[in-house]
């Protein structure tokens, strides 16, 4: 009793052939797309569409019985994106009775 199931987003990303894109020339590089970015390719993981939602919620849920049943006080759900205006996103937040946002500094 008293421990907590951790569920971080970074670890639910979706394959990059079905991130959002973006256009590497379209970007104002002083001396054209670095060789590091062009291997990387055009997948957009700095996108709240890049994470796989449905993992996310489906972990949550099962991690909340999961919970319940062993007796932990607490799951939490962490990442970049929870916050973002995405339907995924929303739907994730959703699940959540609480928020807490650390500021740099402030802890």
């Amino acid at each position: 009793m008293g421990h907590c199931l951790v569920i971080c987003t970074d670890d639910r990303y979706l394959d990059t052939g079905a991130c959002p894109r973006f256009d590497l020339e379209g970007l104002p590089w002083p001396s054209g797309v670095p060789d590091a970015f062009r291997k990387r390719g055009d997948a957009d993981l700095n996108h709240p569409g890049a994470v796989h939602w449905a993992k996310v919620i489906d972990d949550v849920r099962l991690a909340k019985e999961t919970a319940r049943l062993r007796g932990d006080r607490a799951v939490i759900l962490e990442g970049l994106w929870l916050l973002a205006r995405h339907p995924g996103a929303e739907a994730a937040a959703a699940l959540c009775d609480a928020f807490l946002l650390l500021v740099p500094g402030d802890c």
